[in-house]
């Protein structure tokens, strides 16, 4: 094994390594100690000297740079760990020292019981006590969750006490795989890879830090000197080393008041982790918090443009350490010499400064890299004016909204709110539109509609049936009239569409689209505004990387229309609609405040009004609550003073700030709900599809607001008057009811409204319709709410045996299930059954992207683990789970999860951590 630092990686000041020990013990001590242990430890190199005075001071007075409190891992104080040759650390008999760093030492040793060569890694001692040791075993046990053969293997890690060692301090130590090998740069140059092999090289190593990424681990140290690659292939096995720095991405810091307690709980951050030279612009900065995968991405894009050109991108030898920092936190890249075509534009795109616009993962590198050679588009692209971080999001992605779902233990609340059983009066009405546009298609719709009449076809037929009947007609009866095939091609999509048939909707978009191409180009207003209405189904639908790719093949013409019309506004919406609900919110709330601006210039009010309300949808998703109030509150005004009070649009808009202001205060947003409903349903009618949905929200709001029966009164009135009204569309609102029901505890009621719900979604789409099985999932909520375990455990294996069947064990709604089923096992004791439907649940979660729902995961995983009396691992889970809270949930799932703590201890028979987890809760609360 190579030294894991050479000559060439010591990029940035001499003496890196030496000056960060001395700084960090610096901090460490009273201000008035600190010149006279500088002059102790480095009075005789007068620039390093310098250097460490100038840190210090500048933490004086930027806390972001450094902080003083430390982390022990960066070597403090105690025993010198590569002084240790010849002496034994548990089973392993050291033999020759590899490397030494900041941090710890690396040994070649033999492992007793099996006489194999390992690298022995022996850190300092902890001075910081329970903080490092807590570091040491989460690091251990996130590396020994990484499994890939370019990852070094971890065979063993402890901490060795022996009296004889100076400072009679323990050692903590990881026995890693040895591997024979030299630094990646190195062994391109020795081995003169051509430009082909060092791309694959790269994507290998990309692969495998993709693969610790999916474990939630992020290096934060990737350099040439942690890839060491074997000569056993044309062009060598790589083998990422050293996650030692790895920040288990659960781990948060508890910054706010009265969380001393919980603090302890964390390792220290704020440290200058890492190599100069390799550090992203984030870590050069010491923002902790904003370290994520892509911190990994830019450290690979260094490496890339190293072998590609012979240097790094940002050029810091012979500097001074502080103007090393200042030139890594603000980096300015040129263009790479040499570097032509796609190549250039990976570069750009994985060391651009601002993480948002890098690739997502480390997999999304990989495949660009890997399309290169096979001489494919890439996924980047040159940054345009509206720069869309989407371009690189992984296929299965899903909108963050659809996870949320899992926030309960099941799918008790949740609403069938896809308008899969659409009104066939609307379906037919958007046909109509297109009759209107020629004889042709009048008489072709009219055609449709005889072919549908009972004694034609034998039965009542619904509008998906009448539409399959007559589609195959269009391209024959349409051939000579393009205008009007499309004119049809549209109103089918969308009725498709409306109707909950994505994959046809989309097909008759596509081939809408081709007609208007051929008539009007692709600059056309028309075309570009029918192409985002098409790429906003698909992303509704879940469909978000189909419809990113189809915004990003028209982002061309887009950027030469005026960002003033109508076309470029719409599509500009589609996009922050994409990065909204792929959870990008910086972005998108960037986009949609840019959008909300120009509508606020133009001269089209209506347009400002459906602005201001799709951006206050986008803030409530991103969880800036107030913001979306405010833009609520300006969009009631305006309407109010353009309209008048009274009009259906200035109501409709009450009811949206209504919905705003529910999170912080479910009272207020039903009292002024139930006073804007009246009004509402006397201008339009009380069974107007809009009165109808506020109504049914007014319902579901005194429901949340804690007024059930006064939930329960407002939705089975609307459940009557629509039944008298002769409306057959009752699926959502009976299954509202059921949820309202089943609070209290009126079961046989909430049953019979959701299998009604579910007999007529059935019937409408068919038993395995996603939207059916979404109903069907709420009638199983309403078994388990009854006690009726084992019958809603049925129903839920079916469901989950269609879903993975029907869209795959990775999509999100199979995901949802078998969490669901999980938890009735957890309620039957069918508890090796649930921890075999969580392990592969959080897998998943990591995998489509649902970041903000892992914590939850965890959470139940941890809850089956300690009824399961493995009470060690459900430590593990729930203190996970915990710290996953904190960043990205709120106080009361906090609270909850150091609950669930609390019961683990106490089964555990650990009466001091159940005592203190207590704590936590009240400090919380």
């Amino acid at each position: 094994m190579a030294q894991p630092e050479t000559i060439d990686e010591r990029s940035g000041a001499d003496g890196w390594d030496r000056l960060k020990d001395v700084v960090a013990d610096a901090l460490e001590r009273p201000a008035t100690e600190r010149l006279r242990l500088l002059e102790d430890a480095i009075g005789d190199d007068p620039d390093l000297f310098a250097q460490a005075v100038d840190l210090i001071d500048a933490v004086g007075e930027d806390a972001s740079m450094l902080n003083a409190q430390t982390d022990a891992f960066i070597g403090l104080s105690g025993p010198d760990t590569a002084a240790l040759d010849g002496r034994r650390i548990g089973q392993f008999q050291l033999q020759r020292l590899l490397g030494e760093g900041a941090m710890a030492s690396v040994y070649l040793a033999k492992q007793d019981d099996v006489g194999r060569p390992v690298a022995l890694k022996v850190f300092r001692p902890h001075a910081l006590g329970h903080d490092a040791l807590l570091r040491f075993r989460r690091e251990v046990d996130a590396l020994g969750r990484i499994e890939h053969p370019f990852v070094a293997r971890i065979f063993e890690a402890n901490i060795h006490y022996d009296i004889d060692l100076p400072g009679k301090r323990g050692l903590p130590y990881i026995a890693m795989e040895y591997v024979d090998g030299l630094p990646v740069t190195h062994f391109a140059r020795e081995r003169k890879l051509d430009t082909e092999q060092r791309i694959r090289l790269i994507a290998d190593i990309a692969d495998a830090v993709h693969a610790a990424h999916q474990k939630a681990i992020v290096h934060r140290d990737l350099k040439p000197g942690n890839v060491l690659v074997a000569d056993d292939r044309n062009y060598g096995t790589p083998k990422v080393l050293d996650f030692g720095i790895a920040r288990v991405l659960e781990e948060v810091d508890a910054t706010a008041a009265k969380k001393d307690r919980v603090q302890t709980l964390h390792t220290t951050t704020g440290v200058l982790l890492g190599t100069l030279g390799y550090m992203a612009p984030e870590q050069a900065r010491g923002q902790a918090d904003k370290i994520d995968t892509r911190a990994d991405v830019f450290a690979i894009g260094v490496m890339l443009h190293e072998l590609l050109t012979g240097k790094r991108p940002v050029d810091t030898d012979g500097l001074p350490l502080t103007e090393v920092l200042r030139r890594l936190s603000d980096p300015s890249i040129p263009s790479p010499d040499g570097v032509d075509g796609d190549l250039r534009t990976i570069l750009q795109t994985a060391l651009d400064p601002e993480p948002a616009r890098r690739y997502p993962s480390a997999e999304a590198l990989a495949d660009d890299l890997r399309r290169t050679l096979r001489h494919e588009p890439i996924t980047a692209r040159p940054p345009t004016r509206m720069y869309l971080t989407r371009k690189f999001v992984r296929r299965n992605w899903i909108p963050v909204t659809a996870g949320a779902a899992v926030a309960v233990a099941l799918l008790a609340g949740t609403v069938v709110s896809t308008v899969a059983f659409l009104r066939e009066a609307n379906a037919r009405a958007q046909v109509e539109v297109a009759a209107q546009q020629s004889i042709q298609t009048s008489e072709f719709l009219r055609s449709m509609l005889v072919a549908a009449d009972p004694g034609e076809m034998g039965r009542d037929v619904t509008v998906q049936e009448m539409i399959r009947a007559a589609e195959p007609r269009i391209a024959v009866e349409f051939a000579n009239n393009p205008p009007a095939e499309a004119t049809l091609r549209l109103a089918l999509a969308q009725t498709y569409s409306a109707l909950g048939y994505i994959n046809d909707a989309d097909a008759q978009y596509v081939r809408h689209t081709e007609l208007l191409l051929d008539a009007y180009g692709p600059e056309d207003e028309t075309v570009i505004a029918v192409v985002s209405e098409h790429a906003g189904m698909l992303i509704n639908a879940g469909e978000v990387e189909k419809g990113g790719a189809l915004l990003d093949a028209h982002a061309d013409a887009v950027e030469r229309l005026d960002p003033m019309s109508k076309g470029a506004i719409m599509f500009d919406e589609s996009r922050a609609n994409l990065l909204v609900t792929i959870g990008n919110y910086d972005d998108g709330l960037i986009l949609y405040a840019d959008m909300f601006e120009r509508a606020r210039q133009s001269d089209d009010p209506e347009n400002f009004d459906t602005m201001a309300n799709n951006y206050a949808i986008a803030l409530s998703y991103a969880g800036e609550i107030e913001k979306s109030i405010e833009i609520n509150r300006i969009s009631v005004e305006h309407r109010r003073n353009r309209l008048g009070p009274n009009h259906p649009e200035t109501l409709m808009a009450e009811v949206n700030y209504a919905q705003s202001i529910q999170p912080t205060d479910p009272i207020a947003a039903s009292k002024l709900l139930s006073e804007v409903v009246p009004a509402l349903s006397e201008q339009l009618g009380p069974l107007h599809p809009t009165s109808i949905a506020a109504r049914r929200g007014l319902g579901e709001l005194l429901v949340e607001a804690g007024d059930v029966p006064g939930g329960v009164a407002v939705l089975e009135e609307l459940l009557a008057d629509m039944i008298n009204g002769g409306l057959s569309d009752l699926q959502m609102v009976r299954n509202s009811l059921g949820t309202a029901l089943s609070k209290l505890e009126r079961h046989d009621e909430a049953l019979e409204q959701y299998r009604l719900a579910l007999d007529a979604i059935a019937e409408e789409l068919g038993p395995e319709h996603p939207n059916t099985l979404i109903a069907r999932a709420n009638y199983a909520t309403g078994l388990g709410n009854a006690g009726q375990n084992e019958a809603a455990r049925e129903q839920l294996k079916a469901i989950l045996d269609i879903q993975r069947r029907t869209v795959g064990p990775d999509n999100i709604n199979t995901l949802i299930t078998m969490n669901n089923l999980a938890m009735i096992d957890l309620e039957l004791g069918r508890l090796a059954e649930a921890e075999a439907l969580l392990r592969p649940f959080i897998d998943g979660l990591v995998l489509v992207g649902a970041e903000a729902n892992i914590p939850l995961a965890r959470r139940n995983l941890g809850r089956v683990l300690t009824a399961a009396e493995k009470f060690a691992d459900a430590e593990a889970e729930l203190r996970l789970a915990f710290e996953g809270c904190q960043q990205l949930l709120g106080v009361d799932q906090q609270i909850k999860t150091a609950g669930y703590l609390v019961e683990l201890y106490e089964k555990w028979g650990k009466p001091d951590e159940a005592n203190m987890w207590r704590e936590v809760q009240r400090d919380l609360g």
